[in-house]
């Protein structure tokens, strides 16, 4: 059963009357997940297409993998991010067994931060399938959580040419700054936005991306920066720290209450086409 709809969901994790009390998760759900179950019938049904959007409805069996170090213990870096995620051991736990069925020997937190917030949406069976199809399948982004994810790495820097065509001074701008991708973008290639979007946009985004796969990510980057241009030109690059919660749509600057900013990043995110820079490396 998904997460919201099961008993003391809300009463353990939903901070009550006051929502910073709320698991971190939840941090921007911004009103999109309800505690009345019958409100969250139309998110769930969207929700419900998305194995079979990626391929996953076709995984009949996951296969064997090695544990992360110190597995079923607290020591394991998977439990310390379900502490992260959630407040009680319950749902913690549930978060835990998903992802030792797939992280392979290795792990990144971005893989936590994708299963804790499909955990919510769809059963474990089926989150623990789309995991496996991302983490492995070539239309996606094998090897991108990875603790040294060489695969994002790479596309980082293939990221950080497609601003330099495209937005020759931001990419100067930010190198100024000494900000490389690999110190910030890790948020919206590995991190899938979860945490850096409220959740209502966070939806179109995946569908987006479970529809086309890692290609879209570029595509992300690229409107995220773009609409973000203007605020990165006018903050100083020594003003370090400021142009870091720029890149991370930090909630303090990016209020979750405008969604329309981030339907408007996913929506031209959409629209960009990137295959048109073949000397990027496309």
């Amino acid at each position: 059963m998904v997460l919201n709809r099961q008993p003391k969901f809300w009463e353990e994790e939903g901070g009550g009357e006051n929502p910073a009390l709320a698991a971190p998760l939840l941090d921007r759900n911004s009103g999109l997940l309800s505690t009345e179950a019958d409100a969250n019938t139309a998110v769930l049904a969207r929700a419900a297409k998305w194995a079979a959007l990626c391929g996953a409805d076709s995984v009949t069996e996951l296969p064997p993998v090695q544990e992360v170090k110190g597995a079923g213990t607290s020591e394991s870096i998977i439990w310390r991010d379900a502490e992260r995620t959630f407040k009680t051991e319950p749902f913690r736990k549930q978060m835990i067994q998903v992802l030792e069925l797939v992280a392979d020997g290795d792990y990144h937190q971005g893989m936590g931060y994708f299963c804790g917030f499909l955990l919510l949406l769809v059963p474990p069976s089926d989150v623990s399938k789309i995991l496996h199809r991302v983490g492995t399948d070539d239309k996606y982004t094998p090897g991108y959580w990875k603790g040294q994810p060489e695969a994002f790495v790479r596309d980082a820097m293939v990221y950080q040419r497609l601003v330099k065509a495209r937005m020759p001074e931001v990419a100067a701008h930010l190198e100024l700054a000494s900000l490389v991708p690999e110190a910030y973008a890790q948020k919206w290639f590995v991190g899938l936005c979860v945490h850096a979007m409220p959740f209502g946009p966070l939806l179109e985004l995946f569908e987006a991306f479970l529809e086309e796969g890692h290609m879209f990510l570029f595509k992300l980057s690229v409107a995220i920066v773009s609409a973000i241009k203007t605020h990165i030109l006018q903050t100083k690059p020594a003003e370090v720290n400021k142009l870091f919660e720029l890149l991370r749509l930090d909630k303090k600057l990016f209020a979750d209450d405008d969604q329309g900013f981030f339907h408007d990043i996913v929506k031209a995110a959409k629209a960009t086409d990137v295959t048109e820079d073949d000397d990027q490396g496309f």
